[in-house]
């Protein structure tokens, strides 16, 4: 539903002014009880009934508060906390979305360079700290050619012991998952885990952090199986 603010021949009195305000202060009452109450199932017309007003005289506490016409989007009460969303960009893009129907050209521009050109308020104190920070034309040129400042003989491999439901798999490119078969669940790439179980026989007695210290995989094929 598209709302519109009252027009300037749409007169009020005090009374209706003092009587939209009443409707206002009890509806938000009602909504922040509602909302602390999942198992809410009331229907938009129960609620109405609840805080005792109308469909119009609801819709003009709405309106009361525009400065400019609004996509109002109908909502059961126990939805209030839900964002605006796109049921066809839900099912292609699984993330948290904020959309707003376009009424008015200008406000989506202003909207778009403001949010271009706004201060990153959510840089951290150490990213900051970092960007003020003075290096030497020496440490520059280090960075800028990619080398590193200090070389360490030892190195580290991460081994992910977590229960293999809390593990994080990656999901094989696009080109391989095209050529599986439909009802195919080998669709991840295999870690470090999975290629340690599936180790040749001449390997059973090489423990974890010996093959994952010691081994590395490769994807070539030999001409001769060789250990």
């Amino acid at each position: 539903m598209i709302l519109e603010p009252f027009s300037d021949d749409e007169k009020f009195t005090k009374k209706d002014h003092e009587e939209i305000s009443k409707n206002r202060q009890n509806v938000i009452e009602e909504l922040g009880k509602i909302s602390k109450d999942t198992d809410n199932s009331l229907t938009f017309e129960e609620f109405l009934e609840h805080v005792n007003i109308n469909e119009e005289e609801y819709i003009k506490m709405i309106r009361s508060e525009f400065k400019k016409a609004k996509a109002f989007l109908k909502r059961a009460p126990n939805e209030i906390r839900i964002n605006a969303y796109n049921s066809m960009i839900m099912l292609l893009h699984r993330a948290n979305m904020d959309i707003q129907f376009i009424l008015d050209p200008y406000s989506c521009l202003m909207y778009c360079v403001d949010y271009i050109n706004k201060s990153e308020n959510g840089m951290s104190k150490l990213l900051r700290e970092a960007l003020n920070n003075e290096i030497s034309a020496q440490e520059a040129v280090y960075h800028i050619l990619s080398i590193p400042l200090s070389i360490s003989s030892r190195s580290t491999v991460f081994i992910n012991t977590n229960r293999p439901e809390n593990r994080i798999s990656m999901l094989r490119s696009d080109e391989i998952l095209q050529k599986l078969e439909p009802d195919s669940s080998d669709t991840f790439v295999e870690g470090l885990i999975d290629m340690y179980t599936n180790r040749p026989d001449e390997m059973k007695n090489v423990c974890l952090a010996d093959f994952a210290s010691l081994y590395n995989v490769s994807k070539k094929k030999a001409d001769n199986a060789q250990i």
